[in-house]
């Protein structure tokens, strides 16, 4: 990049981030909004919708914007705040939703993901009980999905994404059909690749999942770029085709077999 572009690109980003809010939800009213979507709703690009301790029974869609939605991690550092703010889906559809050419800067980061019963595509399909993610790319970090279910990807439903994961842990799902835990596929309509990236130091966990097939990760058949999928813990250390679909398409990369409760 040339100097002046440079230069130009860096006064940008500051103006960006100088002028952005940050949107506080708490559920006693001190905050800006007492429900998630209100402060998602009165955001702009390069926003933080800040969210404070606690149950928020509900279903949140980023509806294409690049803002970071966190708990108290992301001003705290503290780990903790990731179970004590909780988004329950109420088993009312996808608990967050992706759909509208959100970036890797869409940041969801700090929360658990709980309750959610999928997106319907058909009458008779749904997918990604807990997140559901297609033609966006959003960025997922420091997050538990958990107790969620649909009939494809009880956890999260990947298409034509190229999403970003650093310490997700996906747990205790369930899918009816495939991946209990996470999916990779290709939707219509005119659906592309998904180029997903799994952090390799900040590694995911994704174990003790349920499916009729793959129950921690199902790749689709259509689906041919290899997907490198680095893991703390697995439910086993060497999967089979009841924990991961063996399609030759997913580098596999464990640590260790840890089962946690949960």
């Amino acid at each position: 990049m040339k100097p002046k572009l440079l230069f130009l690109f860096v006064l940008i980003s500051v103006y960006q981030w100088l002028n952005s809010t940050t949107w506080e939800i708490k559920q006693d009213g001190t905050g800006n909004f007492i429900f998630i979507q209100e402060g998602i709703n009165a955001s702009v690009n390069s926003d933080t919708v800040l969210v404070y301790p606690g149950t928020y029974f509900e279903n949140i869609d980023f509806i294409g914007k690049d803002i970071t939605v966190a708990s108290l991690l992301l001003t705290t550092g503290y780990e903790n705040y990731i179970d004590s703010t909780i988004i329950d889906g109420n088993q009312q559809g996808s608990v967050v939703t992706f759909e509208n050419d959100e970036t890797n800067y869409a940041i969801l980061m700090g929360i658990t993901i709980q309750n959610g019963s999928g997106k319907y595509l058909d009458q008779y399909t749904n997918m990604g009980g807990g997140i559901f993610i297609k033609f966006s790319s959003p960025s997922l970090q420091y997050l538990i999905i958990k107790n969620n279910y649909s009939d494809i990807g009880g956890g999260i439903a990947f298409s034509s994404t190229n999403a970003y994961l650093k310490s997700v842990t996906i747990t205790n799902n369930h899918s009816f059909r495939d991946a209990g835990g996470i999916v990779i596929g290709r939707l219509p309509p005119n659906p592309i690749n998904s180029n997903i990236t799994f952090s390799s130091t900040n590694r995911c966990n994704i174990y003790n999942n349920t499916a009729g097939n793959a129950a921690d990760i199902f790749i689709a058949e259509n689906h041919t770029p290899v997907t490198n999928i680095y893991l703390d813990t697995l439910t086993v250390l060497n999967p089979d085709w009841n924990y991961v679909s063996q399609f030759p398409n997913i580098n596999l990369e464990i640590e260790d077999i840890r089962v946690f409760p949960g």
